[in-house]
């Protein structure tokens, strides 16, 4: 998300109509990428993003600008292995034998500053607010009203019905609403209209477009590094946070977002920067690998007690160092003893699923993935 968005915002403003998205809108079987997922081509060939796992994209970067030269254009990609068997030249075309047996729909759009406000607007509302945000995009249409073009996007307000956000006044009926695919938590709509002459339906994919997930990092020594690119990579908010002004520069850690000196003295007097830090975005991880037992300590009480709960809290180091913390954090503050124990549920120490390896880069994928599985609400093994 976090790169779709700087991909358009950095766009000249005369570039736009040199630009195709391709996005994934619904999905029946299996599939590499979801619902929502998004592709940006560029007239020379270039692209930001994938829509499949690299199956489908060299014929996506081929087709966009052809597929969209007299308006969207919506898809179907067959990834499935049937014989050829009766099979005409644009079966075969659109049906790529690759044995995943999925179907995949993608919605080609040549970008205007018209039809991209809507879809950037929203975005930025995202980026901005650090808060969810509902958005509409019209994928099939059995009407020539221009209020529902193929490819057309409208932001939801909470408790807006699509018919209401599109302006379409009354008459109009949602006959059913289905999953865009079976993992997916965006829907697909299906509206109607009925007149005396006729029944005008149209279907649209209904995204609830999140903000990245933020990772704090208390620690910025040199094994932090590894940790702030793996995060990048997977397109999350990250900020640095140390106690030692020597080590909390952003020259050290260029690829964070965010590197902060905060001394201990200062956060004892006022917390409240910590604390923003860690309630700020709806899903949040913190790790921690200061190799300082001090500043573990503070770091960790203020990882516990924060409200909401991040949805993550990884401690390094051996799980006797941890429990050797919890109990020193209890005796300095018993009357936080209830929320210390409740809180960690979400606590994982030795932080890192047990894959081996001890370098930072394999201690940071370790704790991506952790964080990952954390992120997806699944369960996986923990280090001992």
């Amino acid at each position: 998300m976090q790169t779709f968005y700087d991909t358009l915002t950095n766009l000249a403003p005369d570039a736009f109509n040199d630009v195709v998205v391709a996005t994934v809108v619904q999905v029946e079987g299996s599939a590499y990428r979801q619902p929502a997922a998004r592709m940006v081509i560029f007239a020379d060939g270039q692209s930001v993003g994938m829509v499949s796992g690299g199956c489908l994209e060299k014929h996506v970067v081929q087709r966009a600008f052809w597929l969209t030269r007299d308006g969207a254009s919506l898809q179907t990609y067959h990834t499935d292995a049937p014989s050829d068997d009766g099979l005409t030249l644009a079966d075969i075309e659109h049906n790529f034998g690759l044995g995943c047996q999925g179907t995949v729909h993608i919605l080609f759009e040549r970008l205007s500053h018209a039809n991209a406000a809507p879809l950037l607007d929203t975005f930025a509302q995202v980026m901005h607010t650090r808060t969810p945000q509902r958005m509409a995009t019209i994928i099939r249409a059995t009407t020539t009203n221009c209020a529902l073009a193929i490819g057309r996007h409208v932001a939801l307000a909470d408790g807006t019905d699509l018919a209401c956000g599109l302006g379409l006044g009354d008459g109009w009926r949602l006959v059913k609403r289905t999953p865009a695919s079976r993992k997916s938590r965006h829907s697909i709509e299906h509206w109607q209209q009925t007149n005396m002459t006729q029944a005008q339906q149209f279907a649209a994919l209904v995204e609830t477009i999140e903000p990245p997930p933020h990772l704090v990092i208390f620690g910025a020594g040199q094994d932090s590094a590894a940790l702030v690119q793996l995060a990048k990579w997977q397109g999350w908010h990250v900020s640095v946070v140390d106690a030692r002004a020597d080590l909390a520069k952003p020259s050290r850690l260029p690829l964070a977002d965010a590197v902060l000196h905060l001394s201990l003295d200062d956060i004892e007097h006022n917390a409240q920067p910590v604390q923003d830090l860690l309630t700020t975005y709806p899903k949040t991880a913190v790790a921690i690998l200061t190799h300082s037992l001090r500043q573990d300590q503070v770091w960790l009480k203020h990882a516990l007690t924060a409200t909401p709960l991040p949805l993550y809290i990884g401690q390094l180091g051996p799980r006797y160092r941890t429990e050797q913390l919890l109990t020193d954090l209890a005796h300095a503050y018993p009357e936080l003893q209830p929320i210390f124990a409740q809180a960690q549920q979400t606590l994982h120490a030795p932080m890192g699923l047990p894959i081996g390896g001890d370098t930072p880069e394999a201690v940071a994928l370790s704790t991506v993935a952790q964080i990952q599985a954390a992120l997806g609400q699944l369960a996986a093994p923990t280090l001992v």
